[in-house]
């Protein structure tokens, strides 16, 4: 039977990540935009780490990554759909 790894052992979720990407390829995205983007979601992800360390994430600890993440993810809808009309 395989072993499952411990669900401090996987890594944390973060769903942007792929719009990140796909922004980046469709050109909804600069590369200035994508690298203050993935900066941002590399910071939720450190919070996490950090919060989950001790083994045991609060409920205060738990709204203030979903807080973080909220954040970065209204910043990266706004970024991707920023359209510039040059007429």
């Amino acid at each position: 039977m395989p072993r499952l790894p411990r669900p401090e052992q996987t890594p944390a979720k973060v769903p942007n990540v792929p719009g990140l990407h796909e922004g980046r390829k469709e050109g909804e995205l600069t590369n200035r935009e994508a690298s203050t983007l993935n900066s941002e979601q590399r910071s939720v992800r450190r919070l996490e780490r950090r919060v989950k360390a001790d083994g045991e994430v609060t409920t205060k600890e738990k709204v203030r990554i979903e807080k973080k993440q909220d954040h970065a993810s209204r910043h990266i809808r706004r970024a991707k759909n920023n359209t510039i009309d040059n007429n």
